[in-house]
């Protein structure tokens, strides 16, 4: 059994105990892991160098299809074709 803290939303200076079990215990871990990194990541992803992340990978992108051309070395060919890939992921997360 363990022992959770808990607080009142409508008065965060009580303050109670609670016995759960090892199921109910990890859930609320859980939840508060999520809650902090969901607050982590938004913060992230509002900010400045952020948002001019994105700008730069998608110029980069442009550049990258925008040369695209007959009889262009196999090496271009195969960046060309792994390239879109690899920044739809750093996007993607």
């Amino acid at each position: 059994m363990n022992v959770i803290t808990k607080q009142y939303r409508s008065n965060p200076s009580v303050e109670i105990e609670v016995v759960t079990d090892g199921c109910v215990y990890n859930r609320l871990r859980l939840e508060k892991l999520n809650r902090r990194c969901a607050k982590t990541c938004r913060r992230m992803i509002k900010s400045q160098w952020f948002y001019w992340l994105v700008i730069i990978l998608v110029f980069l992108n442009t550049l990258v299809l925008a040369t695209e051309h007959y009889g262009q070395p196999d090496w271009l060919d195969l960046f060309q074709g792994r390239q879109p890939v690899a920044v739809a992921a750093v996007l993607a997360g």
